[in-house]
């Protein structure tokens, strides 16, 4: 999985699959910053249980934006899918005030 992320201040975010599997990490303002998200390897087994990328931002603790994908990670696909799925956190800049 795939992040682009643009932040106005510093910012904290955390992307997760599962209790078991998140990455964190900070970014800074205005800056263009993109971040890859491995996969478990046993994500076939996962799958089963349907696991739903989550991606939240923070700044000094507090959560101020936070996004669940449209689907769940499949694991278990017979041919390649390569059709990405999109997802806005937070207003962004044609909704109003960014992050």
């Amino acid at each position: 999985m795939f992040l682009w992320i643009l932040v106005q201040e510093k910012s904290s975010i955390r992307v997760t699959i599962d209790k078991d599997h998140a990455d964190i990490f900070d970014v800074e303002p205005n800056v263009p910053y993109t971040h890859k998200f491995q996969y478990p390897e046993n994500l076939g087994s996962l799958s089963k249980d349907r696991r739903t990328p989550e991606v939240s931002i923070s700044r000094n603790g507090e959560q101020l934006a936070y996004g669940v994908a449209e689907r769940p990670i499949q694991g278990d696909c017979t041919t390649p899918d390569f059709n990405p799925i999109s997802m806005l956190v937070g207003q962004g800049e044609n909704k109003g005030s960014a992050y």
